[in-house]
């Protein structure tokens, strides 16, 4: 069993959330009713913030493979 002081916060969660990353999909609906898709990838750095947001009106598994394929080397990197 692993006790950690108040106040001290966790070594491992700051080790780990390092490197962590949240990906998502999300629709937007446009002004002439048609609608978007958005491929969304946040890193909780210190921060959260955004590493990644591609848009496609025409989703499909290739477009997914290519947005992860051309951006995982950067992802790893950091």
């Amino acid at each position: 069993m692993i006790l950690i002081q108040p106040g001290t916060g966790c070594p491992f969660s700051g080790t780990i959330a390092k490197a962590i990353a949240a990906m998502d999909f999300f629709t937007v609906p446009t002004l002439t009713f048609r609608v978007l898709y958005c491929f969304f990838v946040i890193g909780h750095d210190d921060r959260r913030k955004i590493l990644l947001c591609d848009v496609t009106c025409q989703p499909n598994a290739l477009w997914i493979v290519l947005q992860l394929a051309r951006n995982l080397e950067r992802f790893v990197a950091n």
